[in-house]
């Protein structure tokens, strides 16, 4: 059997897990293509729109793909590890690490090369929908019909194509120096207990102490100045606070005794210890996807009242600038609830073990439920809660800049995000406790 054949039948038999690594590749793509679609559409490259606003959704196209490189590198590296017992059986079998290698290569090509023919496909057929909502939104009169998009299609294959290949090489390495032993074991091996060091704890709280009075106390031009050296520091603190103050304060959770013992705390605390050391990444990924989206709409909104109120740009101009970060916004904000659902989807079969390992410990179904919810809690609004916070000091520095409150439109447009997350919350925990459900066989 060639290893082209072996590598489609692999995807074949195993396709229930590859699919959230398939749909979230699907995702990225579409996303792009669909704003190559706007970017390139005729209507966008005219004077009398405004050749700016295709050199914006560009811009838009460049940020969107950059951070399409990390999710899916992101979601391939987590699919890689939730299948370490399968190449294990590989390598037993007496394949070797190069072979084991070019059989990822092969699959991770040939997902890539679906996920991009599935996105774009999913562009064109949403295309004509799509347009006659923004006509809608943006108050044009059959100004966006439908075309044939070759630029969108060519420029989205290429871009993706290059992108799975660099991903193909990266993710090549993950066999690389892996001793047989812990590809055959996978997860199942002890988990060292998280410890967090003091010094970087307190770093985190000083740095975004720091950044936020920089934020705060810079005014007008001065905040243009200040914007990234804040940005860096903020990012730098955020990162540390998920892999070591969070941490660092549940420690001393435990360390008091009433809190620590009371009911369920001693298992939840514990298991949060666990799962703050090993979801730093996801949880600070989401947090700079989340400020980036209330960021930006808060800003792009505020601006639109205040040049309304004060100039005379046409309403048309100004609309097709919101359309654009709303656009992005929410695309951004879909992300973080994709990373989300590929992260609990990706630990479902540990936790699944997890929890059934807790059950027969003699606890009460409402207690199992409220151990599984704080955990969903922790992941979801956690990420949320400081990105809130984020979104606010930045708000307040553009407002800063521009001498205009943006309080109104922000505190609408993160309240709109929260009441997303807290549905959407909602919806998974659902789904979440229904399968842990079906495994425990216990009404939770």
């Amino acid at each position: 059997m060639t290893f082209p054949r072996l590598a489609f039948i692999n995807v074949v038999r195993n396709k229930q897990v590859y699919l959230a690594y398939f749909l979230s590749s699907v995702f990225s793509v579409s996303v792009f293509f669909i704003y190559a679609l706007f970017a390139f559409h005729p209507a966008f490259t005219t004077e009398i729109i405004g050749g700016y606003v295709s050199v914006g959704m560009h811009f838009a196209e460049a940020i969107i793909y950059v951070f399409s490189f990390l999710f899916v590198l992101y979601s391939m590296s987590s699919f890689l590890k939730s299948r370490k017992k399968e190449f294990g059986i590989f390598a037993i079998n007496g394949m070797s690490d190069k072979q084991l290698r070019n059989l990822i290569f092969l699959e991770n090509m040939l997902m890539g090369s679906a996920a991009i023919i599935s996105g774009i496909c999913i562009g064109l057929l949403f295309a004509k929908l799509l347009l006659l909502i923004s006509e809608y939104a943006l108050g044009m009169s059959n100004e966006l019909p439908f075309y044939w998009p070759w630029e969108a299609i060519l420029l989205t294959s290429i871009s993706f194509g290059v992108l799975f290949l660099i991903i193909s090489f990266f993710t090549t390495s993950f066999v690389r120096g892996s001793q047989l032993i812990d590809l055959f074991t996978g997860n199942s091996k002890p988990k060292r207990v998280p410890k967090a060091s003091p010094a970087l704890s307190i770093l985190s709280v000083f740095l975004l102490g720091g950044g936020y009075a920089i934020a705060l106390l810079v005014q007008e031009a001065m905040v243009f100045f200040a914007m990234i050296p804040v940005t860096i520091i903020v990012i730098i603190g955020t990162y540390f606070f998920f892999t070591q103050l969070s941490v660092y304060i549940l420690h001393r959770i435990r360390k008091q005794k009433k809190i620590y013992r009371h009911k369920v705390n001693m298992i939840i605390v514990s298991n949060l210890i666990y799962r703050l050391r090993d979801n730093a990444q996801i949880l600070f990924m989401v947090t700079v996807v989340l400020t980036i989206t209330f960021s930006a709409i808060g800003t792009i909104v505020g601006i639109r009242t205040m040049l309304l109120e004060s100039t005379k740009i046409t309403q048309q101009g100004i609309d097709i600038v919101l359309f654009i970060g709303f656009f992005i916004g929410a695309v951004f904000f879909i992300s973080s609830a994709s990373l989300l659902y590929f992260r609990l989807y990706t630990d479902m079969k540990e936790d699944k073990r997890e929890y059934e390992m807790i059950a027969k410990f003699g606890i009460t179904e409402k207690e199992l439920s409220t151990i599984i919810t704080t955990k969903l809690g922790v992941l979801f609004f956690i990420p949320l809660f400081v990105a809130t916070i984020h979104g606010f000091i930045s708000l307040i520095a553009m407002q800063n800049m521009f001498s205009y409150s943006l309080m109104k439109e922000s505190m609408l447009v993160i309240g709109i995000f929260i009441a997303l997350q807290i549905i959407y919350f909602i919806l998974i925990r659902f789904q979440y406790l229904t399968k842990i459900k079906s495994v425990l066989n216990v009404k939770i």
